[in-house]
């Protein structure tokens, strides 16, 4: 399990994504103020690790709130549309950037830099062509810091919910629904006592309301833990129960 899910699962999704997404935006950040032509390399390597442990830690609860606020029902076209956003934002982000990027430098010395050569440009051509290409990276990153800040912002609005932990009637439902599917798995649905009735009836009415209200896996689990044997129709049925 990530570092992000571990946290997302005890403390809720917002938490580790608004996190992640701020610690992209300080690697984003420092990448503008710390990238000239004698920046070593260990310090881009450190701008470029912090950018990507927050990536990391943003990525985990981020796409399990989106499913989660999907619904069962729905989480199949939210994972495709989910693909599809992140997809198509990553190749429109190198398109962004790289016009960002080569916007204040002439073709030739564009196709220079790029090709690992500066053969062609001499003296002062040169000079100026390699800080156009440092400012247009400047202009790159802190766009990108931009951005994370408003995705930063809007992660942080998100709706909290249950902080990752199921509800009492969600915990109700599956811990009456775990003693239905005991009791009828030792006897049949017709000889049961009036006690072992009334809490399977509990269960079965317990898991329905569960089941309609919310769309949480543990639910739908549950649920299909204790009608897996074809036992607790019959038991609503005879009590009334069945809809």
């Amino acid at each position: 399990m990530s570092i992000g899910g571990w946290i997302a699962d005890r403390f809720g999704a917002t938490l580790p994504a608004t996190s992640g997404i701020a610690l992209s935006m300080v690697g984003l950040i420092g990448l503008a103020l710390d990238t000239h032509l004698t920046t070593p390399y260990w310090r881009l390597a450190l701008w470029m690790g912090i950018a990507g442990i927050g990536s990391g830690l943003f990525n985990s609860p981020n796409t399990s709130s989106i499913m989660n606020a999907a619904g069962l029902k729905h989480r199949g076209e939210a994972s495709g549309i989910r693909s599809l956003t992140t997809n198509t934002g990553m190749l429109v982000s190198i398109a962004f950037s790289l016009a960002l990027v080569t916007a204040s430098i002439p073709k030739a010395a564009m196709l220079a830099i790029f090709a690992g050569t500066v053969q062609g440009l001499h003296g002062s051509a040169e000079t100026a062509s390699l800080h156009g290409f440092i400012h247009g990276l400047h202009v790159a990153f802190w766009t990108m810091a931009g951005i994370s800040l408003i995705a930063a912002i809007l992660s942080a609005l998100r709706g909290g919910g249950q902080n990752g932990r199921p509800s009492l009637r969600m915990v109700t439902a599956i811990l009456l629904g775990r003693e239905a599917t005991r009791i009828l798995k030792e006897r049949s649905a017709t000889n049961l006592s009036r006690e072992e009735r009334v809490l399977v009836t509990m269960a079965v009415s317990e898991l329905e309301k569960v089941t309609k209200d919310s769309n949480d896996d543990d639910a739908s689990l549950a649920s299909t833990s204790t009608a897996r044997d074809g036992k607790s129709a019959p038991v609503a049925r005879e009590t009334g129960t069945d809809h």
